[in-house]
């Protein structure tokens, strides 16, 4: 799979034909308010950004705008809200460049991980499953204490039921 391309992925609950329907007539009415959002687009927008020779916490920047840019479209269509913390019981990942932010404003130190060693991914045990269910080192009283600089997977995590 390439850049901006991705594919939804049902493994863990398999959605009813009611869900499908309701998140397709959604994602219809989304992208006809807000035809600037078509995956092409949105795709090439990214991709822009992402082959520019801007250093990568600017990339990240940039990107940010956009992903914010498309939350705040999605608002009527997603069922989140203030104090919803459903999805941070959720394992994600996040880069080196987003922990480095957190960290600093946070004030703390980052532990500096070694890079993902791509042709073993998938072969070994898996974290994901191990932090599936705890609750974001983040979350306090059902609210996300770093919202402001919140990783990209947390950004672009959302219900629409």
């Amino acid at each position: 799979m390439g850049f901006g391309e991705s594919k939804l992925n049902f493994a863990v609950m398999k959605p009813s034909k009611e869900l499908q329907a309701h998140v397709e007539k959604t994602e219809q009415a989304m992208l006809q308010a807000n035809p600037w959002m078509h995956r092409k687009a949105l795709t090439e927008r990214a991709r822009r950004i992402w082959n520019s020779t801007d250093s990568t916490v600017k990339k990240r920047t940039k990107l940010i705008a956009i992903i914010d840019l498309a939350v705040k479209a999605l608002e009527p269509y997603v069922a989140c809200h203030k104090g919803c913390s459903h999805c941070c019981n959720i394992a994600t990942t996040i880069s080196q460049t987003e922990a480095d932010q957190i960290g600093k404003h946070l004030n703390r130190s980052v532990v500096k991980m070694p890079p993902i060693d791509e042709s073993q991914i998938g072969k070994g045990p898996r974290d994901r499953e191990k932090y599936t269910g705890v609750a974001c080192p983040f979350l306090v009283n059902s609210e996300c204490s770093i919202y402001a600089i919140r990783p990209v997977a947390c950004r672009t995590h959302h219900s629409l039921n």
